[in-house]
């Protein structure tokens, strides 16, 4: 029995290996992709400090003194080397991806959701092209990884450090969530995602309220428990915005969104039926889920983070106009639809339990 676990335990870890390298070997594959419009005109930028410091810190550690001329055979082999460094954000990105759906979802879903990843096509088509999308949907997952530790701290002997310990994950979400503005001021809407935070816990606090005061009464409404409960996800948009204002300073340039001929979904219409369907069904099952538990916020746990988050980036992917990135949504959509395909792996065992 020992020996069988062990070995279980060794195939698992193995296959999430296996499964988080997915979307780094489909972006590898992307990187032999001519250059973008606007991409060498990108690292001339980096090189004369002209974007955000957010952006020179997190790309522009590569870039010798002097740059070659463009078109060259030195800029391309340049090129090549920065979008070598880039792999390492989009590891990041898919250990990331790994990780929220483990604290939300649970086995085997953090699988499926790396390898939706791999299949879309800012990952498949564009994974190499060199843009501050990357960088910054890392922040911005990386933010709403801290926010998913909330909801699972439980209260030491000392109340006092619990809440310094709340405080200090919301603070350092905001600040994630602010570097991830900071690479990219045009995609900020990874701050709407503490706001729609704030709206679902409001929204619970206000149901289990409404229930103490209908069977209590008035004088029984515990108002400083509910302040107390409310002020961290409001100190959290403050402090996501008041970081990506100092990271930005007065005089950086605004970037816009990098012009894609990708789009969100895989190239194939197969494949894209597939993922829009999973998602679909995905977005039901966590909209379904959370709104017979909004009352209870113990029995949510993980999975308010990853919806807010899966909402606003997604619904935003939608938005943003044919052309330009989505990086930012590649993510939650591969989360929406690793969550989706719960149905048919449900299907599976019941057909093989109605067969025994």
């Amino acid at each position: 029995m020992n020996r069988a676990r062990g070995r279980r335990s060794v195939l698992w870890r193995a296959a999430s290996v296996l499964g988080i390298l997915l979307p780094v070997v489909s972006a590898w594959y992307a990187c032999d992709v001519p250059p973008a419009p606007g991409e060498w005109q990108l690292v001339q930028a980096i090189h004369r400090a002209e974007v955000s410091p957010a952006v020179l810190a997190c790309m522009g550690g590569a870039l010798p003194e002097q740059l070659p001329a463009a078109g060259t055979e030195g800029a391309e082999a340049l090129l090549r080397q920065l979008r070598g460094v880039q792999l390492g954000w989009w590891a990041a990105m898919s250990g990331l991806c790994w990780l929220v759906a483990r604290q939300a979802l649970g086995h085997p879903f953090p699988l499926f959701a790396c390898a939706l990843l791999a299949l879309l096509g800012p990952v498949e088509a564009g994974g190499g092209v060199l843009r501050p999308e990357v960088p910054a949907s890392v922040f911005g997952m990386l933010g709403v990884l801290l926010l998913q530790l909330l909801p699972g701290l439980r209260p030491p002997r000392v109340r006092r450090w619990a809440r310094y310990n709340t405080l200090a994950l919301v603070m350092t979400s905001g600040c994630a969530l602010g570097m991830a503005i900071a690479l990219c001021p045009a995609s900020a809407s990874w701050l709407l995602v503490p706001a729609l935070l704030l709206l679902l816990v409001f929204a619970g606090l206000c149901l289990q309220t409404g229930r103490v005061l209908w069977r209590r009464g008035w004088p029984s409404v515990p108002l400083r428990a509910v302040g107390k409960r409310v002020l961290p996800w409001v100190l959290l948009p403050m402090s996501a915005m008041g970081s990506a204002v100092s990271i930005l300073g007065a005089g950086s340039r605004v970037s816009p969104l990098t012009t894609m001929e990708s789009s969100l979904l895989p190239t194939g219409v197969t494949a894209s039926a597939l993922v829009v369907l999973l998602a679909a069904a995905g977005g039901l099952i966590l909209l379904f889920g959370i709104g017979t538990s909004l009352g209870r916020p113990r029995r949510l746990g993980a999975v308010i983070p990853m919806f807010a988050c899966c909402a606003v980036q997604v619904l935003n992917g939608l938005m943003v106009p044919r052309g330009f990135d989505t990086t930012s949504a590649s993510v939650p959509l591969a989360l929406l639809a690793a969550q989706g395909a719960a149905l048919p792996l449900v299907a599976v065992l019941a057909v093989r339990g109605w067969k025994r």
